[in-house]
């Protein structure tokens, strides 16, 4: 292989709806040395992902990444594989992990499988022990919890997820989100950042608000996302009667101007691997009160935020309202938050370390004597007899 030839990755998604994952491929292409790096994007729909990737000089094809693979998307990508030049095969949940996982054995090139939630799902290992591919983590629980899973120490990694704190970053109010809202100028305004779906708990987000409401009736709160949960969530609203104080704003672009709006940032998740929404908040300086789950913990230390048991709403209600009335200490805990993400969370850093994970990938593969023998013949059957078991997509 040629020291100044590029590398040619091929990204794998097994999502193309707006989420962690999503956001996380799109500025890993964006990032990329395009000077070292060749990107194309396999991805199971056109839409909004698409077109940013597309953006960013990543020639995007679209085929189905269905939780059983197909024979046409086995065979699309390993012809595109072969055909194209690819060197490394990089896969974002656990059926385009299985999808990566077959094109790379057939093309005879490495597969890198990021897992972005904070389990590792049994797909992943019979994917990881029929394939050989390597594994990336972004926390250290999930790390020792493959390792526990038989996962071999030379096949994982762990790169933790990252923000551009040049990006991110505090900013003056402009008022124009409370403006927008109708929300009154000196009224304290608690964000919910992320997909409207289970896993995230934005019900437990509005019973955090309708009891902080009852301790202090000038806090608004503001819902920022959409999904399928919506509904109930504006039935809850009107429930509790909460319409002119608790508002769904939708999914909105440009969170870099917007969070900092924010007094404070709650995440209610049930299953959280390394937040972006909650790293964003932090690189924008804003007090955090989360879910102590996954790789929450790893971010919020040293008086970064306030974390509690999945679903406490009345604890939660009651830190909100105390941290509320507390103006020094939410200073001093934005300030140490975006002390730590600056410190430990860069994202040019993880890009960094990606980059240098798919160069010595990459030179593991050119050592191997690649076949220039006709397509073998696969049999579907047994590529489908691999458990199913749904992958929850990390936002």
């Amino acid at each position: 292989m040629s020291s100044t030839r590029r590398l040619h990755v091929l990204q794998v998604v097994g999502n193309a709806i707006v989420g962690g994952m999503e956001t996380y491929v799109q500025r890993l292409v964006e990032r990329l040395p395009s000077e070292r790096f060749r990107v194309t994007c396999l991805s199971p729909s056109d839409g909004p992902l698409a077109n940013a990737l597309r953006a960013a000089g990543c020639a995007v094809h679209i085929t189905p990444v269905p939780e059983e693979p197909i024979w046409r998307s086995i065979q699309y990508g390993t012809l595109l594989a072969r055909h194209e030049g690819v060197d490394v095969v990089h896969a974002h949940l656990a059926n385009a992990h299985l999808l990566a996982g077959l094109i790379g054995k057939l093309a005879n090139v490495p597969v890198l499988a990021t897992i972005h939630g904070r389990d590792l799902w049994v797909p992943d290992i019979e994917i990881h022990r029929m394939v050989d591919s390597h594994l990336c983590v972004v926390s250290r629980v999930t790390y020792y919890q493959a390792l526990g899973a038989g996962v071999r120490a030379d096949r994982l990694h762990c790169v933790t997820n990252g923000v551009d704190p040049t990006v991110f970053k505090p900013r003056p109010s402009s008022n124009a989100l409370r403006n927008e809202l109708g929300f009154a100028l000196d009224a304290p305004v608690v964000g919910f950042i992320g997909r409207l779906s289970e896993e995230k708990g934005p019900d437990v987000f509005v019973r955090v608000a309708s009891l902080a409401l009852n301790a202090n009736p000038d806090l608004r709160f503001v819902l920022i996302g959409e999904g399928p949960m919506r509904k109930k969530l504006e039935d809850d609203i009107a429930r509790l009667n909460l319409q002119e104080r608790v508002v769904l704003a939708g999914a909105r672009a440009g969170m870099h101007e917007i969070i900092p709006e924010l007094d404070v940032v709650l995440a209610t998740s049930w299953t959280e691997g390394q937040p972006l929404a909650v790293m964003e908040a932090m690189a924008c300086a804003r007090p955090i009160i989360v879910t102590e789950i996954g790789g929450v913990p790893e971010l919020v230390a040293h008086g970064t935020g306030m974390m509690y048991t999945p679903g406490d709403a009345e604890g939660m209600a009651g830190a909100l309202v105390r941290l509320v009335a507390n103006p020094a200490r939410q200073a001093a805990m934005g300030r140490a938050a975006r002390a730590r993400i600056e410190s430990e969370f860069d994202l040019n850093e993880r890009v960094a370390e990606i980059a240098d994970l798919f160069t010595t990938l990459c030179a593991d593969g050119a050592r191997i004597e690649k076949r220039v023998s006709a397509l073998p013949s696969v049999k579907v059957a047994a590529a489908k007899s691999i458990s199913g078991e749904s992958a929850r997509d990390a936002r």
